[in-house]
């Protein structure tokens, strides 16, 4: 079965890791699917699989495995935010997120807090 979404292939991904390794193994699961470019997550990518592969090699398998799914995202165009971030990292942050927005009609749980808390705060 194909893994196709970044949380769920993050989370087997860590499953197959000691507990001690998991939190620096999630951020550089993070730093390929927040790169801005295809090549950047490549680079990425491949220097995951590098580093846990001869320790670790169900991990890096159960990643190296839907390659090409998990970074076919970058085959897309992101949209335009509208405005110019302050710092770069702000810039693939935004670009990432955008990528991974809820269908219409849902929103994140993050925002959905944000709107009860204003709604809430005439009472």
């Amino acid at each position: 079965m194909t893994q196709e979404c970044w949380v769920h292939k993050t989370a087997n991904v860590l499953n197959k890791l000691p507990k001690s390794q998991q939190p620096k193994a999630k951020r550089s699961l993070q730093e390929i699917w927040m790169t801005e470019t295809r090549t950047e997550a490549v680079v990425a990518f491949d220097a995951f699989i590098e580093i846990y592969r001869l320790k670790y090699e169900k991990a890096a398998d159960c990643l190296a495995k839907d390659r090409e799914v998990l970074l076919a995202f970058y085959d897309f165009p992101a949209p335009e935010l509208g405005h110019e971030p302050e710092r770069p990292s702000d810039a693939a942050r935004s670009r990432a997120s955008a990528r991974l927005r809820p269908f219409p009609g849902r929103s994140h749980s993050k925002a959905a807090f944000a709107d009860a808390a204003a709604s809430t705060a005439n009472f």
